[in-house]
């Protein structure tokens, strides 16, 4: 006989007169496990009945002193004990026994009482008990599981249309307490549109006995939605025809909202709310689709801001932040107009951000390019409009490049790379302009792309070289010192322009390496002349406006001198105005630094940028560069004439060397020197020449030197 356990104490109440009897059955449930506390008459039953109440009850129906139905009746009231299995024992008159079920007793055992039968049943009426409380724990946690999910079931009878449900659904359902609930009170809670979809499942799952899973809203009482997750299967009869539609809604409208949000997220810019790349390429490519098979055009606005960087790095990033943020309202409500005016966006288009400065505006109903062309000049209008943040009155404006499917594409990366490459021609055209994609841009670009692979294999092959060119004394007639020039010869490319890679280094973040290099290789070279007994010469280095970004520029020129031993006084800093207009005070703090190193500052190219006296007051210059494009047509343009002769009344106003650059005939040497210039370079005396070369031609440090050591290079070439 197994061991059993029920719901309640661990002993069993026998109250029945005979001792004997008593015994008898004590002896014969002793296997059950549980311990039995036996009780001739009522009072005594009822005094073991004062502590924790019994596993399980045999009652002698007629117990002297208190009648087996009362102590049934007793036990029932007790909430602990309302569950328990209570056997009756009574005599052969139906009458008890009908009285002890009325009483509540679970079984009826008649006399004589058989000892091992009375214990299997007890046995059998424990386990089901056990099992009943176990199921009971069951429900309840399925219950608190279905509450704490938002799930709530139900049963409807096919024939009559009843229906059962969970208190659950009430809560979820917004049911008032005590409403009739009904399968079309349920449907009546699911919006118009999508109610009759729903009361189609169900006849069907009537008919074929299919079930089937769906999610809809629901509509609250107060007039709030909840999106809820129907799942319906079919329970059918002995026959196997269907008898019930049972199921189960599930409160899902916060995993729907979370699922809403990272699908918003993967297909939006966190910083400005725009669509993203992602967004914008699946917009791309369907409109590129819906324009094939309606035979339309498509353009594609790349923008990149102007200036952005400045503004970021000088104001920080939070300030940046924000101006890309109206940069972007301004963005949508100039395509919103624009549409209203051409309806050139349509349903597939609109502005996106593909990151950092850069935007696109697709137009997916377009006519032809003209349309394109007056969208792009309402962009460039907008954002040339200054923007104010934080009391700061900012111009960012933006290069717009222009492709047009199909005549500049096919496919979804070429129309981006092409609009890239017109974008990238807008900037070298001087920024704020808009330029649409042709065949000769392409191999532009592939010309930049092949000169930013070489520029970064040629700093790892050691295909830089430094030439130097010479800065004379036209009165004296003797050497001054050199500028540094870099020249670069790619094996594929041939000889590079400094003018073409330069900026294209920049671009690409080269420029701190190559610097690196250029000061490093023209301090060793000026050293060893010193080493060789060449004079001391002053050896001027080209330094980039990038490189005054950062306090490296400082450290750079520091460890140079310290490593190569160069005198600082015989190194010049050549820069240019730019450099002057993106943070002032950090640049002249800069410039202090350097100057306080021991190196001269020469202002580079002055006259073509930012030109002002403020400048030269604040900062601590001590050499002006006229520039070449002054000095080639000094002769014929009075203009040029006027401008250097300002030049050089300013430079002597305030006590600063002035050098020409670009001078390349005794005319140009006679104007120049009769206005006071003394000092100047261009071919007129030597071209830049290799370092050996230069060795050469300074080595007396004298003009007739150089012009003869020039002359012979000439010679040698000629045959």
């Amino acid at each position: 006989m197994a061991r059993c356990q029920a719901k309640g104490g661990d002993w069993i109440l026998l109250a029945h007169g005979p001792e004997e009897v008593r015994a008898r059955v004590t002896e014969a449930i002793a296997p059950l496990g549980l311990a039995v506390v036996a009780a001739a008459d009522g009072p005594a039953a009822l005094d073991a009945l004062r502590g924790e109440p019994p596993a399980a009850a045999i009652l002698q129906s007629d117990l002297p002193g208190r009648s087996g139905a009362e102590l049934c009746r007793s036990l029932r009231r007790h909430s602990l004990s309302r569950r328990i299995p209570i056997l009756m024992i009574v005599d052969e008159d139906a009458g008890e026994g009908t009285e002890a079920l009325r009483a509540g007793a679970s079984d009826v055992i008649r006399t004589p009482v058989s000892p091992v039968v009375l214990a299997h049943r007890l046995s059998a009426w424990l386990q089901l008990t056990e099992s009943r409380h176990h199921l009971l724990k069951s429900r309840q946690a399925v219950r608190g599981m279905q509450r704490l999910a938002g799930i709530a079931t139900f049963e409807v009878d096919i024939a009559s249309g009843a229906l059962e449900c969970s208190e659950t659904i009430r809560s979820l359902f917004d049911f008032a307490p005590g409403e009739e609930l009904s399968q079309e009170l349920l449907l009546s809670c699911i919006p118009p549109e999508d109610r009759q979809v729903v009361r189609s499942f169900f006849h069907m799952s009537r008919e074929s006995g299919e079930g089937f899973s769906v999610e809809t809203p629901i509509s609250w009482r107060d007039g709030s939605h909840r999106m809820v997750h129907w799942r319906v299967e079919v329970a059918t009869d002995e026959k196997g025809d269907p008898e019930k539609i049972v199921g189960s809604v599930q409160d899902v409208t916060e995993r729907t909202r979370a699922e809403e949000q990272v699908r918003y997220l993967a297909y939006h810019d966190g910083l400005t709310g725009l669509t993203n790349r992602n967004a914008f390429m699946e917009r791309l490519r369907e409109a590129i689709a819906s324009a094939r098979r309606h035979r339309r055009s498509v353009a594609l606005l790349f923008l990149d801001l102007d200036h952005f960087k400045r503004i970021n790095d000088s104001l920080g990033h939070s300030t940046g932040d924000r101006l890309l943020q109206q940069v972007a309202r301004r963005l949508e409500e100039c395509v919103r107009q624009a549409d209203l005016v051409t309806r050139a966006v349509g349903a597939i288009g609109g502005v996106s951000r593909l990151g950092g400065d850069e935007f696109t505006v697709l137009l997916s109903e377009i006519s032809n390019a003209e349309e394109a062309g007056r969208v792009a000049r309402r962009l460039l209008e907008a954002l040339g409009e200054p923007i104010v943040i934080d009391g700061n009155e900012l111009r960012v404006g933006v290069s717009i490049g222009v492709t047009l499917f199909p005549s500049d594409g096919s496919d979804v990366d070429s129309l981006l790379r092409n609009a890239d490459v017109a974008m990238y021609q807008a900037k070298e055209m001087g920024r704020s302009t808009v330029q649409f994609y042709s065949q000769s841009l392409s191999e532009s670009e592939s010309r930049r792309a092949a000169l930013e692979g070489g520029l970064a294999r040629g700093l790892e092959e050691g295909r830089f070289e430094l030439h130097y060119q010479p800065q004379v004394d036209v009165v004296e007639r003797r050497v001054l010192g050199v500028e540094a020039l870099l020249r670069w010869r790619d094996p594929v490319l041939g000889a590079v322009s400094p003018a073409e890679f330069v900026p294209v280094a920049e671009d690409v973040g080269l420029i701190p390496r190559l610097g690196e290099w250029v000061f490093a290789t023209a301090c060793r070279e000026a050293c060893r002349w010193l080493d060789a007994g060449l004079p001391p010469l002053r050896l001027s280095v080209n330094a980039s406006p990038r490189q005054f970004e950062s306090e490296a520029i400082v450290d750079l020129v520091g460890q140079t001198l310290f490593d190569t031993g160069l005198p600082a006084d015989q190194l010049v800093l050549e820069v240019t105005e730019t450099i002057f207009t993106r943070d002032p005070d950090a640049v002249a703090l800069l410039l202090r630094e350097l100057k306080s190193l021991g190196v001269r500052i020469s202002l580079d190219d002055f006259g073509t940028g930012y030109s002002s006296l403020s400048y030269l007051k604040r900062f601590p210059v001590d050499e002006l560069k006229i520039d070449h494009s002054f000095v080639r047509d000094v002769i014929h343009d009075p203009d040029d004439a006027t401008i250097i002769q300002a030049i050089l009344s300013i430079g002597a106003a305030l006590d600063l060397d002035v050098v020409a650059e670009g001078v390349e005939t005794p005319e140009q040497c006679g104007f120049l020197r009769e206005r006071g210039c003394r000092a100047m370079q261009g071919h007129l005396f030597s071209p830049a020449l290799p370092a050996d070369e230069a060795a050469a031609a300074l080595k007396d440090g004298t003009l007739d030197r150089i012009m003869d050591a020039v002359a012979g290079r000439a010679g040698r070439d000629d045959g």
